[in-house]
């Protein structure tokens, strides 16, 4: 078991612009305090370059006298892989970032913007996600942090300069078979020739629709708690037939989230409205995803695998 360490702060470092900076600027802050910093490098193994990057990021640390660990993980080139990537990562950071301790993460204000716009293209299963990234989160024992979110690409590449910093560049972010890259170097650019200040308009759409939806969320979630049998985790039917159908989608769609299971179409929440709430037949199963079912037993809903 982990042991539990408050006064560690791990860094990730990828070598690229932003990462740079973060460490360069955690270095400062902490260095004369009682905190030990680490930098964490993950190779990925999936560019020719590698191991140069991995090399520069050894270097750098080494003139630093910043502890780094190294990582290397193995991914196959197919479908999906900016997402296994992030989840090979974050299993890595959860395996050695003792209880209690702080990950860094260098994204940016581009990169929340980028966010959201992407959610908003690709269609969002709840509504919370629509709020981008945040600036803390607690990820299982240990808290991650993103001191950068607020401040634009522009202003970190001009503190990079102006401290002489030397960084890699990721040919990789240049491929716009990647659904980031797509949006950051084609779409969002041709936005910028007309309305400069997109990235300032995407995060007052943010905080417009968080302050328009926060009583909304709190009535599914009161109504979640009514229609949620809790010690068994069961939704009572009965109770949801009370509601309207948009209600009742939202309350399943938040009982399935707080399942943490994430559903790649809406369709199975009206299929499930429509099967099981307005049905008569008392036992009947829907898969939801992977190995995930979502069965009907007289007037309750259960999630079984």
């Amino acid at each position: 078991m982990k042991k539990s360490i408050k006064n560690l702060i791990f860094v990730g470092y990828s070598g690229g612009l932003d990462s740079t900076v973060l460490l360069y600027l955690t270095n400062i802050i902490f260095k004369k305090n009682i905190y030990i910093l680490f930098a964490i490098h993950i190779n990925h193994n999936i560019n020719i370059n590698n191991m140069l990057w991995e090399k520069h990021c050894i270097q750098s640390c080494k003139e630093k006298k910043i502890t780094i660990l190294i990582f290397r993980i193995k991914l196959n080139k197919n479908f999906n892989l900016e997402k296994k990537s992030r989840n090979l990562r974050f299993e890595i950071y959860n395996k050695i970032i003792p209880n209690y301790s702080s990950l860094l993460l260098a994204h940016h204000n581009d990169d929340q913007s980028e966010t959201i716009f992407f959610k908003l293209i690709k269609g969002i299963n709840y509504l919370s996600k629509i709020y981008g990234m945040k600036k803390k989160i607690k990820f299982k024992k240990m808290y991650i942090l993103k001191p950068l979110l607020n401040i634009k690409k522009f202003f970190i590449k001009l503190y990079a300069y102006k401290k002489n910093l030397l960084w890699i560049n990721d040919n990789s972010n240049n491929n716009n078979y990647y659904d980031r890259n797509f949006i950051r170097n084609l779409i969002i650019p041709i936005i910028k020739t007309r309305w400069v200040f997109i990235n300032k308009s995407i995060n007052e759409i943010k905080n417009h629709f968080i302050n328009n939806n926060l009583f909304f969320i709190n009535l599914i979630k009161k109504h979640y708690i009514k229609a949620l049998i809790k010690k068994h985790n069961i939704i009572s039917i009965k109770y949801l037939l009370n509601l309207s159908i948009f209600f009742r989608v939202e309350i399943i769609k938040y009982w399935i989230f707080k399942n943490k299971i994430t559903l790649k179409s809406n369709k199975y929440l009206i299929t499930i409205n429509n099967t099981f709430i307005n049905s008569k037949i008392n036992f009947h199963i829907i898969p939801l995803i992977s190995q995930y079912k979502i069965l009907k037993y007289f007037n309750k809903l259960h999630i079984i695998k």
